[in-house]
């Protein structure tokens, strides 16, 4: 199954490294979205680690980022193609990066610890009615957005992939269904509760530090035996740049989509008038 109507993605396109692992996978953060990953992001920043996140995969769409998570999001929950199971299967995006955050890397918890047993494991973690309150300001009110899936029908280069990965990955919590749809929620807060609790049931206890920003640099630091900075611990509330750069890139997007058929109409035209100045 596709998850846009219309042509079909290229979902097998490679994303292949340039150079082999230069350092080792140090630290995965993996609650789900929306439980402080932003704040965690930029703290592992200050400790010098260089995190992978959503918006990593965007900013490699030119190296396939977006068609790797999508075909690995397929093996694993629907059962299509071959699921991620090495460290050089997950380094074919992961390479330059020794750490993760956030979806997609959170939607395949046990394959990370798997592939990067030396990792250590932090949970991020907050209120489960926060939780959704957060993801409805934010993650939900961009997928109600209806007119996506034209969109992502008329500008398949871009809002193409960026839509089916962004919606897929979200729909892996809410069972299938729209997870903006009222039904849904006690799908996803199910899922908040079943995730939580796979996580300490797989990673070792000695190895997981349950986490949230509030708790500051010093069990972070202790756990990942880090110094601790001279600075407060970041705290980024970033439900509201999370809609602004999502509206931007929407309405960008239907931009370039309006652009490019008045031009293909001013080209017809052109050639509709030459032509029947000829003919008459």
């Amino acid at each position: 199954m596709d998850y846009i109507s219309g042509p079909k993605i290229n979902f097998y396109k490679r994303a292949d490294p340039v150079v082999p692992r230069p350092k080792p996978m140090k630290v995965l953060v993996v609650g789900l979205s929306r439980t402080g990953t932003a704040s965690i992001l930029v703290a592992l920043q200050k400790l010098g680690l260089k995190p992978y996140h959503f918006h990593e995969a965007n900013q490699n769409r030119d190296n396939a980022h977006w068609q790797f998570w999508l075909r690995a999001i397929r093996a694993k929950y629907d059962g299509i193609g071959r699921p991620l199971k090495s460290a050089d299967d997950f380094d074919e995006v992961l390479w330059g990066y020794d750490a993760v955050t956030d979806a997609p890397c959170c939607l395949f918890v046990e394959e990370l610890a798997a592939a990067y047993p030396d990792a250590k494991v932090v949970l991020s973690v907050r209120d489960r009615d926060s939780w959704f309150r957060s993801m409805q300001t934010s993650v939900l009110e961009i997928l109600s957005w209806r007119s996506w899936t034209l969109l992502a029908y008329l500008d398949r280069e871009y809002s193409g992939p960026y839509w089916a990965l962004f919606n897929r990955a979200t729909e892996v919590w809410s069972a299938g269904l729209p997870p903006y749809a009222p039904s849904a929620r006690p799908a996803l807060l199910r899922s908040f509760d079943d995730h939580n609790d796979m996580v300490r049931r797989v990673v070792p206890k000695e190895n997981l530090l349950e986490f949230h920003p509030s708790d500051g640099w010093e069990p972070l630091c202790k756990f990942l035996d880090m110094p601790v900075p001279n600075r407060g611990f970041p705290h980024i509330n970033d439900s509201k740049g999370f809609l602004t750069f999502h509206s931007a890139l929407y309405w960008s997007r239907w931009v370039f989509v309006l652009r490019n058929v008045l031009i293909a109409m001013g080209t017809l035209g052109f050639f509709l008038v030459l032509g029947l100045h000829y003919v008459l």
